[in-house]
Formats: structure tokens, sequence, C-alpha cells
């Protein structure tokens, strides 16, 4: 009877802590370390077919680490930008290490945060919110006015977010890299629909959404902590 293996979930790793593994791992390898870098898109070879799709088509590519046979596998934060082989992390440590300017737009109806951040640190911020009733219940005319009055609330709430995030992301003295959006998907992808970025971001948005629950400013302190944070993928264990 073939093994059956567990799903293989991601675990979010913060830059800090990711950096202090890689210091480890360099310590106990002892030569037998090989650590490989993907370009987005790029496959992984033989005896990687345990990873997800979601980690191969991660948006940012992939590095490899492999240690006397104890493999796992990073999706970094930012695109990788340069394949090839190794035998430490400096290349990866450059990578997670370099300066970068991304723009935040946390969202979820009735409340949003706007930010930008420096190397992992909120230089510019800005939160609020508009009210949005949930969903009517009840039928007939009255529940098409309603529903009316709901599409009113979301467009001004829209448009609430798009003119802040405009209004500072513009007015901003430095370039921005990256735009990081975090919220409800459906939501945020209506929300993009509506809303024009400045400084052509929307092309630059990065895949990963930071989990939010209720944006505000310590919601936007987390997410910013977890756009700068890598997914590590370990192999599946083998179960009965």
């Amino acid at each position: 009877m073939p093994e059956k293996r567990s799903a293989v979930e991601p675990r979010l790793v913060t830059r800090r802590r990711l950096l202090s593994m890689f210091d480890d791992y360099e310590m106990r390898a002892v030569g037998s370390l090989r650590v490989s870098s993907l370009l987005p898109g790029d496959l992984p070879g033989e005896g990687w077919e345990w990873l997800p799709r979601s980690a191969v088509e991660s948006g940012t590519g992939l590095v490899l680490v492999d240690m006397a046979g104890e493999r796992s596998a990073i999706a970094p934060p930012f695109p990788v930008t340069e394949a090839g082989e190794h035998s430490g992390f400096d290349r990866v440590r450059e990578l997670l290490n370099h300066p970068r300017t991304v723009a935040l737009v946390l969202l979820r109806l009735g409340s949003y945060a706007v930010g930008v951040a420096e190397d992992e640190h909120v230089a510019v911020s800005k939160t609020g919110g508009r009210y949005v009733k949930g969903r009517h219940r009840a039928g007939g005319q009255s529940q098409r006015r309603f529903e009316r009055n709901r599409e009113k609330w979301v467009r001004e709430l829209f448009d609430e977010v798009c003119e802040v995030s405009r209004s500072r992301f513009e007015a901003y003295e430095k370039p921005i890299d990256w735009l990081a959006l975090g919220g409800d998907r459906q939501v945020l992808g209506q929300f993009m629909n509506r809303c024009r970025m400045p400084r052509d971001l929307a092309e630059r948005t990065l895949p990963w959404r930071p989990p939010i629950d209720k944006p505000g400013r310590s919601e936007l302190e987390s997410a910013v902590t977890a756009v700068w944070s890598s997914r590590m993928y370990s192999p599946p264990a083998t179960v009965d």
C-alpha cells in the first residue's frame, strides 16, 4: 500500500528569524549545504515533487535548501532576481536585506488602513472607515432599495480609500518599489477595479496578502512584518 503524506502548508517566518536560521544552518552544515535560487516561474528539479503548487507558482521564486538530504524550500517576500547554486546564504541575505519601500492598502468593508513602510518600518499611515451594513435578508422592494444603498456605501468607502492612498503615495518623497494589499480578496478586487493607483503601483503588487482581521494601526504594523516575512515549506510527514 503506498504511503500517504500529509498536506504541505507553509509557515510564515519573519526576516529576523529566517536570518538567524541561516546562521544555524551554516554552522551545522560542515560542507554539506547546497542553496539553490530559482527565478519566478522556474521549476524545481527531482526530489522536490512534494512542493505544493502554491509554492512553485509563488510569484517570487524559491530558495531550495538541501543539507545532507534535509530539505526545505523558502518563498521569499520579494522576487528572486538571480538564479544560481551556492554553498551558503549570502545571496539570499542580500535579497532579504535589500532596502525597499512598500505601499500598503488594508481593506475590509467598513474600515481601512493605508501606509508606506521603509525596510519594515512604518513611515506614513492613515486609518479610517465608513459604515457599510451587512446583507439584507428580506425580499421585494425593500431588499432592492437596501442593495442600492449598500452599493452606494461601498463606493463611498472605495473612493475614500482611493483618495487617501493616492494622496499619501503621490506625496511620498521616495520611489515606492512595491504595493501590498491585505484584506478580503473579493473586496480588494472590486476596489482595485475602481481605483487607479499612482506611479503604476498596480503593476507592482506583491503576490502575498498579509493576514488581516480589522484594518487599523496595529494591524498595519503586523502587516508590515508579514510583508517582509517568507513562507517556508518542509517535506510532508508520512501518515498511516
